[in-house]
């Protein structure tokens, strides 16, 4: 880069974007005919604003594209700021048509990994497959990939196989595993399974197969209902390879019985997890009593975590009543782990076979009684380790909230788990459950607490931010924690591209597959489309332009990927949904959040919108609801001037809707969600002046800072006072609770989780103040 060049970037870097201009006009009038520079001049428009313009003027370069990757490249990130996302995967498409050039090819092609877009790189790696073997084997790699394709058209998925197939072959002879298994895969997409299994033993001679090619081998002779050749070679894997593995000895016995060959003294040879397993499977197979072998595995593995979720999987055919008979004649003590986890399993078998136990007095009772019988345990351990007994508490709390989820029960849940995290504070789901509770009564710096003590990384953020971060905005507006918990994304572009790219140039196919979808499930995860939304309205709430202008510059996807993990707070206990699901996750939006507030948004920048009929906007909260047909009237009055509109608009301001007198989260989001809109509504009334007569324009001025003043001076002051008093009122509530008794939980420790439930309130009232 030259020196003007750099002084340019810095100048659109500073905001000084008529400076740039200037420096950017002088080098175009020495270098004319320079594209690069023709095309940075477009993106300073689009800088600053002058986005009409900018189009105007970029939209001829993909009818005659430059041939330089720096013009390019440039154009792809002005297009992606302007929003013209399709725009910006045709620039190096037709430059590639025009040009045919290597460097463009291979750019291409990179860029297509970028984007995680395997129909770029299959057109790419095409257009280059005749200038080395690697390339071919990337075009038939990505031929498979495209026909793979959950949207897959009907050509793609008949044409690019055979097309995969004629490439792979021109190849031949195949080197390794991983060329195999290109060839097979396309095999597989073609319908020649007969072949096969010819290619993946004609490459092994002998040897150990390749996992991936072993479990294509095994479900091809399954497909082709080759019985002799599936019995041999599940036998080879279990017994030669020694890969105790539970789908071979699906295809064992489903083959032996095929063969009418008794499979009995095969499984009884081997004492395993999956061999006990088998002999269940063997029973369904053969329609038999599952009772003898049921009894068995649990006599072997019953004192495992294991064995309620493998003898879950059979449970359906299981008589149930004779089960829970049997196990109550077997010794119960807890005087060791194994007996702890004995009991834990038996305790889950009885919820599984009567779920109806969670809205029983006694079942809590039952589980009170196993967690004191339990906890001395505790001293033994080490800090880090798994303790079972803990799940004794989470039933305790599970059933509590299927009795009644009220807020007297959540705050009562709380104490109990705080109570249990002292002797356990390493114990993950206690801490999950603690954050997911606290959120719900609007406790974000206690939640975010404990969300700091699990030490999440990686890709554990966009599957389990969604309990700290969704409402982010309206919770505790910051940017900080918005920060961290994006990271994982811009992570995504940079390190997930790169393995992906070594992925290809290595010929590791195999991985690639899945880890390109990795990479796509984070390009368009819904966790990062709800992330960008809450740093535009925490920008606009703190009135920080530099926030707003990074979260404008990232892209919010049509169609996500929702990658969260809610499971994790009901896979234990008995791992089914749990009855509360639905107010337990009240916070936390889906994707139609997503959709509405793209609109919201749209509204606020004076763009066009289109609302369909049948938006759905089950995701809003009551105020955000509020919020949305307020702003959608007022930009259908200003469009079309109609006076009924400015009735409903003047109506909507005197109808706000009433804030919880709970603890509830919807407190701050009410007061926020008021805040924000009244505040988009000032930026809209003030760039509309040309818009709206002058009378109108000063009533819905009026009405919208009377509206701003009193949330800011009454609300925030009357709620924090309600809290206060609703703290009072739980304390005498919850004196000498008979559930904290039986738990040994006396009223001083009860009084200090509730003193640190006031103080985070307070905390969320103070933010409220700065705003």
């Amino acid at each position: 880069m030259s020196s003007k060049e750099n002084e340019i970037f810095n100048a659109i870097e500073n905001g000084t974007y008529k400076h740039a201009q200037q420096l950017c006009a002088k080098v175009l009038k020495k270098n004319p005919n320079d594209s690069f520079y023709k095309v940075l001049n477009n993106y300073i428009l689009a800088q600053s604003g002058k986005t009409t313009e900018a189009i105007e003027l970029s939209k001829p370069f993909l009818e005659d594209p430059p041939s330089d990757l720096r013009s390019l490249e440039l154009l792809v990130e002005l297009f992606n700021e302007l929003g013209l996302y399709d725009e910006s995967l045709q620039v190096f498409e037709n430059a590639a048509k025009k040009h045919k050039t290597f460097d463009i090819m291979k750019t291409w092609f990179h860029f297509g990994i970028e984007q995680s877009n395997v129909r770029i790189i299959q057109k790419a790696s095409m257009g280059m497959k005749n200038l080395s073997r690697l390339f071919k084997l990337w075009a038939a790699f990505s031929c498979y990939l495209v026909a793979n394709l959950s949207d897959a058209t009907m050509m793609e998925k008949t044409l690019f196989p055979k097309l995969g197939l004629k490439t792979i072959e021109q190849c031949e002879p195949l080197k390794n595993e991983q060329e195999i298994y290109i060839k097979v895969k396309l095999l597989q997409q073609t319908g020649g399974l007969q072949q096969i299994p010819d290619e993946i033993l004609k490459f092994s001679k002998g040897n150990k197969l390749d996992l991936e090619l072993q479990i294509i081998l095994l479900d091809t002779f399954n497909k082709l209902e080759d019985w002799e050749n599936l019995y041999k070679w599940s036998h080879i894997v279990l017994i030669d390879y020694k890969l105790d593995d539970f789908n071979t000895w699906k295809y064992l016995i489903k083959s032996l019985i095929k063969l009418s060959k008794d499979i009995t003294k095969i499984i009884d040879d081997y004492q395993t997890r999956n061999s006990k397993l088998a002999k269940l499977e063997l029973n369904v197979q053969l329609n038999q009593d599952l009772h003898d072998s049921v009894v068995e595995y649990l006599k072997f593995l019953g004192h495992k975590a294991c064995a309620f979720p493998d003898i879950k999987s059979y449970f359906h055919k299981i008589d149930s009543e004779k089960l829970l008979s049997w196990l109550e004649t077997q010794p119960h003590s807890i005087n060791d782990d194994k007996g702890l986890i004995w009991n834990v399993n038996v305790m889950k078998f009885k919820a599984l076979a009567n779920p109806e136990l969670f809205k029983s007095e006694k079942f809590i009772n039952e589980n009170i009684k196993l967690w004191n019988s339990s906890k001395h345990l505790l001293s033994s351990k080490s800090k880090t380790d798994y303790f079972n007994g803990d799940e004794f508490i989470l039933f305790i709390i599970q059933s509590l909230l299927s009795i009644e989820f009220s807020t007297k029960n959540i705050i009562l849940s709380i104490i109990i788990l705080e109570n249990t995290i002292i002797k356990d504070e390493h114990e993950f789901h206690l801490r999950l459950w603690l954050i997911q509770l606290y959120s719900l009564i609007n406790c974000y710096t206690q939640a975010r607490y404990h969300y700091n003590t699990l030490k999440i990384k990686n890709v554990q953020h966009d599957i389990l931010d969604q309990f700290i971060i969704s409402r982010l905005s309206t919770q505790f507006p910051n940017n900080e924690d918005l920060k961290i918990s994006y990271q994982i994304y811009k992570s995504n572009e940079v390190e997930t591209v790169h393995f992906n790219k070594i992925g290809f140039n290595q010929g590791s196919f195999n991985k690639l597959e899945k880890m390109i979808e990795f990479q796509k499930r984070l390009d368009t995860s819904i966790l990062k489309n709800h992330e960008i939304l809450q740093g535009l309205k925490i920008g606009r709430v703190l009135n920080d332009k530099e926030i707003i202008n990074t979260y404008k510059k990232l892209k919010i996807n049509d169609e996500v990927s929702d990658n969260r993990d809610f499971h994790i707070l009901w896979n234990v206990g008995i791992d089914e949904e749990l009855s509360f699901k639905d107010e337990l996750l009240q916070n936390i939006p889906g994707e139609s959040y997503i959709k509405v507030h793209k609109i919201f948004e749209d509204i606020i920048n004076d763009k066009d919108i289109t609302i369909s009929d049948g938006l759905d906007t089950s995701d809003l909260s009551t105020m955000e609801f509020w919020s949305f047909e307020l702003l959608t009237n007022l930009y259908n009055f200003i469009k079309t001037k109609d006076t009924d509109l400015l009735t409903e608009i003047k109506e909507s301001y005197n109808e706000v809707p009433d804030l919880p007198k709970d603890l509830s989260w919807e407190i701050n989001n009410g007061i926020i969600t008021i805040l924000e809109t009244t505040k988009s509504i000032q930026s809209i009334l003030s760039n509309s002046n040309q818009k709206i007569n002058k009378k109108d324009l000063s009533d819905l001025k009026e009405l919208n800072v009377s509206l701003l003043q009193k949330t800011r001076d009454d609300t925030i002051l009357n709620k924090r006072q309600d809290i206060k008093n609703l703290i009072i009122s739980l304390k005498s509530k919850l004196n000498d609770d008979e559930i904290l008794s039986s738990l040994k939980i006396n009223n001083g420790s009860k009084d200090k989780i509730l003193e640190i439930i006031e103080n985070s309130n307070n905390e969320a009232f103070k933010i409220l103040r700065l705003l």
